[in-house]
């Protein structure tokens, strides 16, 4: 029998198109699940497991979520880890009304910004971790090097290298990951815009000893801002 190569070819626009175009983007779709259009993101590895994204969502390289919901207008930075069942950006219904449904709503629903300029209904930093079954409220801004343990509900802005747990979410364990003066000059080094293989070369398991080797060699590193090649796919 000759086989009809033709006829086992997707249609255009299908989901196995889109998937092909998001793993040329250097996207890896795991689960059965496609982030609706337009997705954005600025070309390099990013790993979705079984989650649910939104339109207008923005994932930096080398971030991954295992599943959960992203609703929509989240910016997620680079170096993110996102566990299982994660709800980043929630609905918004207007308890003072007669009903608090959006069938009675006016068709401009005031929606709260984290970043009002920007449109961005969550804006999450680079090398934040968030853990199993956090929920993130439309309106909060999670600082780079965040840390939300599992099952938090954050509800307020989180400030950089802070670690948060709990209903709702409040400083604990050590409160930040290093000292300020450690947690400031990782922020003012913008690591994550260095190239993978520089990174993987240096003492990156501690970050003082990070910081001495930058003050060494980061001169002559290229550097590639964060969303420099952005694509709306």
């Amino acid at each position: 029998m000759t086989l009809n190569v033709a006829a086992i070819q997707p249609p255009a626009g299908t989901s196995q198109d889109r998937q092909a175009i998001l793993a040329a983007a250097g996207v890896i779709i795991k689960g059965g699940k496609i982030p609706m259009e337009p997705f954005i993101c600025e070309g390099g590895r990013v790993t979705i497991g079984d989650a649910e994204i939104g339109p207008w969502n923005t994932i930096g390289r080398f971030s991954y979520i295992n599943s959960g919901f992203i609703r929509k207008a989240v910016e997620i930075g680079r170096y993110c880890s996102i566990g299982r069942g994660v709800t980043i950006g929630t609905g918004t219904h207007d308890i003072d009304a007669l009903s608090t449904s959006p069938v009675l709503a006016p068709a401009a629903n005031i929606v709260k910004y984290a970043d009002p300029e920007r449109r961005k209904s969550v804006v999450i930093g680079h090398d934040v971790w968030i853990g199993d079954q956090a929920i993130i409220l439309t309106g909060v801004t999670v600082g780079t090097g965040a840390v939300i343990a599992a099952g938090a509900i954050v509800t307020k802005d989180v400030a950089p290298y802070s670690i948060v747990g709990g209903v709702p979410a409040r400083p604990i364990a050590r409160q930040v990951r290093f000292s300020e003066e450690v947690c400031g000059r990782l922020l003012d080094s913008r690591w994550w815009e260095l190239p993978l293989q520089a990174l993987r070369s240096s003492p990156f398991g501690s970050p003082v000893d990070f910081l001495k080797w930058l003050d060494k060699n980061g001169e002559g590193l290229r550097r590639d801002p964060f969303m420099s090649r952005r694509k709306h796919i």
